[in-house]
């Protein structure tokens, strides 16, 4: 016969006849706990009867379950001087993710059609892009409409989830 001698019985119970465990409810990595100490009891029906404790230590891992979510749920704006030279720093884009280990990792790419900026992949920092012979010129182009998008790295085995956000450069 098997039983919990400490432990969570609210979440974990034992099966009497087969000894296994099963849990009694979902778990939840960010609101914890995310480790559980059990201690299983099996007794034999001897006359005396003998038993036996095992520890049993149950860890609940994170799943990918949240996306990156940038500071600014608005978008940004930035501007640069007419003639800006190449690798200048616009601005820095945020982005955090509440799961985990590599399922809390940002990175940054940038959907840019003028091809005349970048984004720092660990950073976020939004430059101008190194480009011959092209300037930025007021007159001509008077603002850019970028996409910066924020994806969570991933557990292997885990798809990446991702945001993205709107960026006006002027």
């Amino acid at each position: 016969r098997y039983s919990m001698y400490s432990g969570d019985n609210r979440t974990f119970d034992v099966d009497p006849s087969s000894g296994q465990l099963r849990t009694q409810g979902i778990f939840n990595y960010e609101r914890g706990p995310t480790t559980y100490i059990l201690v299983l009891r099996a007794q034999d029906r001897g006359n005396p009867a003998r038993h036996a404790l095992c520890n049993v230590t149950v860890n609940i891992t994170d799943l990918n379950n949240h996306a990156p979510i940038f500071d600014s749920p608005n978008g940004y704006s930035g501007s640069i001087p007419e003639n800006t030279a190449t690798n200048f720093t616009i601005l820095t884009v945020n982005a955090t993710d509440i799961d985990s280990g590599l399922n809390g990792v940002v990175r940054y790419t940038l959907v840019d059609s003028s091809n005349m900026f970048d984004v720092d992949s660990i950073t976020g920092r939004i430059y101008t892009d190194v480009i011959p012979n092209r300037t930025f010129d007021f007159e001509t182009i008077r603002s850019y409409s970028l996409r910066v998008i924020a994806t969570d790295i991933g557990e292997p085995g885990q798809p990446s989830l991702n945001a993205s956000a709107d960026l006006v450069i002027s």
